[in-house]
């Protein structure tokens, strides 16, 4: 008997070692890949000195691995999205009918026991629940899905939430990514069309001008149609960029809420599923080199 545990223990062992030296080896590529970005932009002369931020991450950034991931992937689904909405727009304390919009009580029964599981909330006295932490919105956790999901679903490197220091460019650029080689940035927003003004859109596009990337992606994170208020706010924006003489592109409708404005631009919102929808923006930068 002491001898087949003593076995066992042995494999056990070299079966660590197998999967620190394949951490190790993880570690070194993704270090390898955020280069390859940070080479992007600084031959753009651009220093970044705030990315990926987590004060505004609903999930602690400690969260083992595993949860991370299963968070991750719980947030392919809309529903679920919009559920961590609704717990961030009520974080002192909220109980769980008031959860039940977008989904079913027994649906919102189990995403609240993966989040007090993964230590993101926690249920109160009063049989309600709260974030255990403070954030503003639902935008970090946004930013941090579309980055995530471009390195694993695309291989792409990716960084979120990045500022720049001494550079004339303002504000938190969402998302940056190297595709093929080449820059490409992503504003991301969850708020529906109803709350999204010209203003942004303007500095969205202001933003874009000043990064030269191959490209730029607005995505609106809703199922809603885009062509009745953020395609007019589009066009608009870019006829009021156009220099003299210069014709503004108009809308082209690629599938579905997915549009492109010229070869550079596009606009897309969640449709059934993100990734589907982003991967469509991704090989159409592709075919147009």
């Amino acid at each position: 008997m002491t001898r087949d545990l003593e076995q066992e223990n042995r494999v056990l062992r070299e079966k660590v070692r197998t999967l620190q030296r394949e951490n190790r080896h993880l570690r070194q590529l993704a270090e390898e890949q955020v280069d390859s970005l940070m080479a992007l932009l600084r031959r753009r002369g651009l220093q970044v000195y705030r990315m990926n931020p987590t004060d505004e991450l609903l999930l602690p950034p400690s969260a083992p691995a595993a949860l991370q991931q299963e968070y991750y992937e719980r947030l392919h689904r809309y529903s679920f999205r919009l559920f961590l909405r609704d717990l961030i727009k009520h974080q002192e304390e909220i109980g769980l009918l008031q959860l039940t919009r977008y989904c079913s009580a027994e649906v919102a029964a189990r995403y609240l026991r993966f989040l007090c599981e993964a230590g993101a909330a926690e249920a109160t006295a009063s049989a309600h629940y709260r974030v255990v932490r403070t954030v503003r919105s639902f935008g970090g956790t946004l930013e941090w899905y579309v980055h995530r999901m471009l390195r694993e679903e695309f291989a792409a490197p990716a960084l979120y939430g990045v500022q720049f220091k001494g550079s004339g460019q303002s504000g938190d650029f969402d998302v940056l990514a190297d595709f093929e080689g080449h820059l490409l940035y992503l504003e991301v927003k969850s708020s529906p069309p109803r709350g999204i003004e010209a203003h942004q859109i303007g500095a969205f596009l202001e933003r874009a001008a000043g990064l030269i990337p191959r490209a730029a992606i607005f995505f609106n994170d809703t199922e809603l149609r885009m062509k009745d208020k953020l395609v007019p706010l589009f066009e608009e924006a870019l006829r009021q960029r156009a220099g003299p003489g210069e014709t503004a592109p108009s809308a082209e409708r690629l599938c579905g809420e997915i549009f492109r404005f010229g070869p550079d631009l596009y606009l897309m919102n969640s449709g059934k599923r993100v990734s589907e929808n982003l991967g469509i923006c991704l090989r159409q930068i592709l075919i147009r080199g």
